[in-house]
């Protein structure tokens, strides 16, 4: 999403002496109007042909509100993908035009893959295939699916993720089973060395794969994905009987957020948002501080203590 918005010259205009009072705001095209810009303008008035601009009276505050609760969205959605930049194997929300198409914006997750990042370690694991997902078994035994390979060893010798959820189908080491020793095949088998240091099979895990993934519901408290679909929807996938080699050891998937290029997304819908809201308040001062809060101020962006590379 790339938007560019012209700054607009905004003149307040008090209608005249003996008509009905009340305020105006009139925008003028000479004043370099951006294409996208002049399109929501288009969406709640028709221009003035005799002075080639657009002029909203209260009137309009309506349509005005619609398309600021929408930018609203935007920018919630924006400061979340830049919160997230660091979180493994995330995935950003992706707002469709959401300027030029703000009669019908939608926000999406994007479930593009991010970069494979060698990390050594013998419990990271990746995936190599798009909308594919490990399955883990949360606290009430139902299955979240994460492409967060994170794994950890809990006290009883489990396989967990880093909050504790058991993979699924729950892998146990013994107790003298060295991690040091531990392989993970390309089709999700675990393998440590015996006493006679001789591979020992400990397990296969199990993957799923959605046809639709952007149906699936986000917990960002795990960074765990629910899912209500029903089993046509995705498959459980056995990588040893496909001959799937998909798995990637010492590995993690970084999250898909393109950390400059939300920065400027932020910037540039603030602006817009902050023009929206001037207009609205210009015409109805009561309206003053009401959708303001603290995301809407350029420095807010410095507060989340992004880590850029």
């Amino acid at each position: 999403m790339r938007i560019k918005i012209i700054v607009i010259v905004l003149l307040f205009i008090l209608s005249p002496l003996g008509a009905q009072k009340r305020k105006r705001v009139k925008i003028h095209t000479s004043f370099g109007l951006s294409n996208r810009t002049e399109s929501i303008l288009k969406t709640i008035k028709n221009k003035d042909k005799s002075n080639n601009s657009y002029v909203l009276n209260k009137d309009d505050i309506a349509a005005l509100l619609d398309i600021l609760q929408k930018t609203d969205m935007c920018i919630k959605a924006t400061v979340e993908n830049i919160s997230n930049k660091q979180t493994v194997a995330y995935k950003k929300f992706r707002t469709i035009d959401a300027i030029s198409g703000i009669g019908e914006i939608k926000i999406i997750r994007s479930f593009e893959m991010g970069i494979f990042n060698p990390t050594g370690r013998k419990l990271d694991v990746a995936i190599l295939n798009e909308n594919t997902f490990f399955a883990f078994i949360n606290n009430s035994g139902n299955l979240v699916f994460s492409r967060d390979g994170s794994l950890f060893v809990n006290a009883d010798g489990f396989i967990v993720n880093r909050i504790g959820y058991y993979i699924y189908p729950k892998l146990q080491l013994r107790q003298n089973d060295s991690i040091v020793t531990l392989h993970i095949t390309e089709d999700g088998a675990f393998f440590v060395k015996d006493d006679l240091n001789e591979d020992r099979r400990v397990g296969q895990i199990k993957i799923f794969t959605f046809q639709n993934p952007e149906a699936l519901s986000f917990d960002k408290g795990c960074n765990c994905f629910t899912s209500s679909l029903s089993n046509k929807e995705y498959s459980e996938n056995n990588l040893s009987l496909n001959n799937d080699k998909i798995m990637l050891q010492g590995f993690l998937e970084l999250s898909n957020v393109m950390i400059v290029q939300e920065q400027v997304n932020y910037l540039e819908l603030i602006r817009f948002y902050n023009l929206i809201y001037d207009t609205i308040t210009r015409l109805d001062p009561s309206f003053s501080g009401v959708y303001k809060t603290h995301i809407y101020d350029p420095k807010y962006i410095d507060s989340l203590n992004v880590n850029i590379k």
